[in-house]
Order: C-alpha cells, then sequence, then structure tokens
C-alpha cells in the first residue's frame, strides 16, 4: 500500500520494547460530504476505523469498526486502498515506543444505516456520525491539532488534506 506519511517523533529510545499496532480506517464519501466520527466532548473529527484484531483481515476490521462506530454499512465490493500512514513515538507508558500503521480505505455504503455499537470510552466522548464537508473537518482538527497531546488529530488531517488535494 502507498505510504501517505511517515509521522517519527524521534523522541524515543531504539533500545525500548515497541507495542505495535495496526488499524484501518474507512474514507467514505458522498454527495461532496465525508462521513467521519466527531468527538462532541473535545471537537475533532476521526475516520471510522479501529484496530484490527488477531486473525482479522484488514476487510473485515474495516467492516466491523465502521459499523461498530457509525452504523453504516459498508459494501465489500466497493473498497479501494487509499494509503498508509506510520505513526512512532515514545508511548504513554514509560520506556515504550508506540508504533502504529494506519491503513486508509476509500469505501462505499448501504443506503440504510444500522444501529452503532460504540464501546463505553466513544460514549463517554460523544461520538457521533457526522456527514462534513472535508474543509470543514481539517480545519477543525489542524486548529485543534496544535494544542492536542494526542497525535492522531493530525495524522487524520493529512488525510483530509490529501483528499482535498485530489478534488
Amino acid at each position: 500500500m502507498k505510504v501517505i506519511a511517515v509521522f517519527d517523533d524521534k523522541d524515543y529510545d531504539e533500545n525500548w520494547s515497541r507495542f505495535t499496532r495496526r488499524a484501518v480506517r474507512a474514507v467514505i464519501i458522498k454527495n461532496n460530504r465525508i462521513a467521519l466520527v466527531k468527538c462532541e466532548k473535545e471537537g475533532y473529527y476521526k475516520f471510522p476505523g479501529g484496530g484490527i484484531k488477531n486473525g482479522e483481515s484488514h476487510l473485515e476490521t474495516l467492516i466491523r469498526e465502521t459499523s461498530e462506530e457509525t452504523g453504516l454499512q459498508i459494501i465489500p465490493d466497493s473498497i479501494k486502498e487509499l494509503g498508509m500512514i506510520h505513526e512512532i513515538r515514545k508511548s504513554h507508558y514509560p520506556r515504550e515506543i508506540f508504533d502504529q500503521k494506519s491503513y486508509y480505505y476509500f469505501a462505499e455504503v448501504e443506503k440504510e444505516k444500522g444501529n452503532a455499537h460504540p464501546e463505553q470510552y466513544e460514549i463517554d466522548l460523544g461520538f457521533k456520525l457526522e456527514w462534513t464537508e472535508l474543509d470543514t473537518a481539517y480545519k477543525t482538527n489542524i486548529c485543534l491539532g496544535k494544542n492536542y497531546q494526542e497525535k492522531f488529530i493530525l495524522r487524520e488531517a493529512e488525510v483530509l488534506k490529501l483528499l482535498l488535494n485530489k478534488r
């Protein structure tokens, strides 16, 4: 898969243990709007998706995570690769490197929306499906990302910028 970007903070020691995570994210665009998960509590946008479970394929994870977070049902035959972002930085845990690859896929969804099944932390943060303009989500994440400790907001902004530039 094409590499969109590598974010390596180089704020760690190579001898530390490494926590490796792989995730998939859905890029769903319809009628010039993009389906994103909006965090009502903190205001940022994120792509639907999440971590790949053992034995699960990228496509199985993409379909499961998108349904759980948004209720949207992906049409499997519509899935196409967009690219991957690799993040490497000091973990929240001592003497550990966080090493994550996020794989982004274009997808179309069924007209009928099912019920979302968010995890408790997603409920606590007020995660909600929002169909929004690309530039609105990009500007929001760039603005919040400047002062936000979690780097994923800027990762998501990078993909939004790529999509804006492709229009």
